[in-house]
């Protein structure tokens, strides 16, 4: 008996499939009414049998495309997300490039769908031309934008497993990508620790150790029991992220913002990674952090409008003070810090912390 050794999975095997899906989305037949520029030159005088034409074009690359989809890419996935750890996936750097190739393909051809679907309602919509072609654009625009998130979601599983190995991070992955797809990513994996710097670069911290997360617990108590009784701010934990004028997002340990700045953003900024500089922020050092880049990024909150930030450091028990136009201010081994006069009457006991 003969059986067929199946081949070893590999970013070449990620490369073809996703070359693959371009090559079948393509209609094989082209109607003579998609062979024009549509945003100029919009088909006026359509006949009825040139619009069903169209619409059975996009049904065939729906199924023709919906059913490379099921046979192919979600077993591909699954391979993905099933690789052997501590391995790369993809050490030639194929498999990526391909992947934004694909993306990007998609993107244009959604654009082109929605160039189309604005010409056939600019003269006459579905009185003039009926439903069913318009069904037909709308089941191939949504399905087009299921195979960009699925591309970007599989880029970003080899991306976070094979800069993952990489010792020069020092447990941390860099990646590179623009604030919405940032936002994607995080609602994507809501377990990861994560920020943007201003240059777009994408970092994946380690969890908070136990002791740690007592640490910002301690810090977050107290800094509640006055946030109640003041009233002139919100008070945000660890898990938010913050736009900052400069582009970066970040999640300070611990956030004030004054009630009027908050209530000036929309409902969709509140939403989302706010656009917005807390006027009050916290670092707590944990012992996966480097104490030059978290004082870094406390200069960073500074120069983007924070008012005041505390950058403590339980291990050496020390406390740095940034204030705008102000030399940094380090108290070693305090007992209580003051808020004063951002935060009134605000004294943290920092020697809880130290425990």
């Amino acid at each position: 008996m003969i059986t067929q050794q199946k081949a070893e999975f590999s970013g070449e095997t990620v490369r073809n499939v996703a070359g693959a899906f371009r090559w079948w989305a393509r209609p094989t037949e082209q109607p003579e009414i998609l062979r024009r520029d549509w945003s100029a030159n919009p088909p006026v005088n359509s006949t009825k049998h040139a619009i069903r034409e169209l619409a059975a074009s996009f049904r065939k690359r729906h199924d023709v495309i919906i059913t490379a989809f099921r046979s192919n890419f979600q077993d591909l996935q699954k391979e993905v997300e099933g690789f052997q750890p501590g391995r790369e996936i993809d050490p030639d750097d194929i498999a990526v490039p391909e992947l934004e190739k694909s993306e990007a393909y998609f993107r244009g051809e959604r654009e082109e769908l929605r160039e189309i679907r604005n010409a056939l309602q600019r003269i006459g919509g579905t009185q003039a031309h009926g439903a069913e072609v318009f069904a037909a654009l709308k089941r191939l625009d949504e399905l087009f934008e299921v195979l960009i998130a699925s591309f970007q979601e599989l880029r970003w599983l080899i991306m976070v497993n094979d800069r993952l190995l990489a010792p020069r991070t020092k447990g941390q992955c860099t990646l590179r990508m623009n604030r919405h797809e940032f936002f994607q990513f995080c609602r994507a994996n809501p377990d990861l620790r994560m920020e943007l710097t201003s240059e777009g670069d994408l970092i994946i911290m380690p969890p908070t150790g136990s002791k740690s997360g007592h640490r910002n617990f301690t810090l977050a108590i107290q800094f509640g029991i006055w946030l109640r009784s003041d009233g002139t701010g919100l008070g945000f934990d660890s898990s938010t992220g913050f736009t900052l004028p400069n582009g970066a997002v970040r999640a300070p340990d611990l956030a004030w913002i004054r009630k009027e700045r908050w209530d000036a953003l929309s409902a969709e900024e509140q939403e989302e990674f706010a656009p917005i500089c807390p006027d009050f922020v916290v670092e707590l050092l944990s012992r996966t952090d480097r104490l030059e880049t978290v004082q870094n990024k406390m200069r960073e909150y500074i120069a983007n409008r924070a008012q005041l930030g505390w950058l403590i450091d339980p291990k050496e028990r020390n406390v740095y003070i940034y204030r705008p136009d102000e030399a940094v201010i380090c108290l070693s081994d305090p007992k209580t810090i003051s808020g004063d006069p951002l935060l009134p009457k605000f004294e943290c006991q920092v020697e809880k912390l130290w425990q």
